[in-house]
């Protein structure tokens, strides 16, 4: 039995996955079991998974038909044999020393969840670094302090991926009996709503960017779905449900709800739909919103480029700013 086991869901990935497996095998924590989880795939990775296997016997390949991700991590957590748990999403990949840091953490602590920093890695081969400060978060801080943002989705001092982090296996598969399978929007946030909640401590690792997420602009700029703004509708419900569950309200929600269809806003702009189709699409999204809310956020959008597209956007500017946006994707533009 190992000490750890790390859940990879894997789905037609053959052109990242060899990547991702060479990085976990080089761990120098080595007691460790990595259970790949072929989720139906239509082109070589189920191939390359049994290669795996048979060159590291810690690597255990369980193929089944295709579920989607929820289906498939859960697969892989009712397969985990190790005192420990870690994701790690098989298009990304993780430093040699992601499992020590996030085991001597959890661990010397006597935690329940570690999370260490992670980096976003561009097309074009820039990387963002992603940094928390250190903290512990005991069960008192947890009930009076963490619970009542997260059930606001207001942002604390945790990723809301389960990517960069470590957990009880115990208490991950206590969490997710508080989350559906069907959900495919905000699935991570939703058990981790779960797991702090069932937490009595939690630990934040101010470390280097020891997870490597493959963020992925092309899928930004020719993706744009224009039935997420009602998905995120449905995922702020599926907030205050889980929060529920715990006895949290989600009394401010409305706050983080409008801010994330703002947002939809600036995705629409950079999206390849053609102008005319960006302008329905974002009155779509504004007639969703409660815009005296939406505009006492602007000011804490993250960069200026999306502050000056809800700027104009609110001063019924959206073709201005929509030709802006097309100069810049023109010379050269990443999120």
């Amino acid at each position: 039995m190992a000490e750890i086991s790390v859940v990879v869901p894997v789905y037609n990935v053959q052109g990242y996955l060899d990547n991702c497996a060479r990085h976990l095998v080089k761990q120098t924590f080595t007691d460790f079991e990595v259970l790949l989880i072929d989720d139906g795939s239509t082109d070589n990775s189920g191939n390359i998974c049994d290669e795996w296997a048979k060159r590291d016997s810690r690597i255990k390949v369980i193929h089944q038909k295709n579920g989607g991700l929820p289906n498939a991590r859960n697969t892989g957590i009712s397969n985990a044999t190790g005192r420990y748990i870690a994701f790690v999403d098989s298009d990304d990949w993780v430093e040699k020393d992601f499992l020590s840091v996030l085991y001597s953490g959890i661990t010397e602590n006597n935690a329940d969840i570690a999370q260490c920093n992670y980096s976003r890695v561009f097309d074009s081969g820039r990387e963002d670094f992603v940094q928390y400060k250190d903290a512990i978060w005991d069960r008192q801080h947890i009930e009076k302090v963490i619970m009542p943002q997260l059930a606001n989705y207001i942002p604390v001092n945790m990723s809301n991926s389960r990517c960069n982090k470590m957990y009880k296996t115990a208490l991950v598969k206590e969490a997710i009996k508080y989350c559906d399978e069907k959900v495919v929007m905000g699935e991570d946030f939703l058990m981790n709503i779960a797991a702090v909640a069932l937490s009595d401590k939690v630990v934040i690792l101010d470390s280097p960017g020891l997870y490597k997420y493959r963020y992925n602009t092309a899928s930004i700029s020719t993706g744009y779905d224009k039935a997420r703004k009602y998905k995120e509708k449905q995922f702020y419900k599926n907030i205050a449900d889980t929060a529920a569950h715990f006895g949290y309200k989600s009394d401010r929600i409305y706050r983080s709800e409008n801010w994330r269809y703002g947002y939809y806003i600036f995705e629409c702009a950079l999206s390849d739909m053609d102008r005319q189709d960006k302008k329905r699409e974002i009155k779509d999204i504004m007639a969703l919103m409660d815009k005296k809310v939406w505009r006492s956020n602007i000011k804490t959008y993250k960069t200026f480029a999306e502050r000056l597209c809800m700027r104009l956007v609110s001063w019924h500017l959206t073709g201005f700013m929509l030709i802006l946006v097309d100069i810049r994707k023109k010379f050269g533009f990443e999120l």
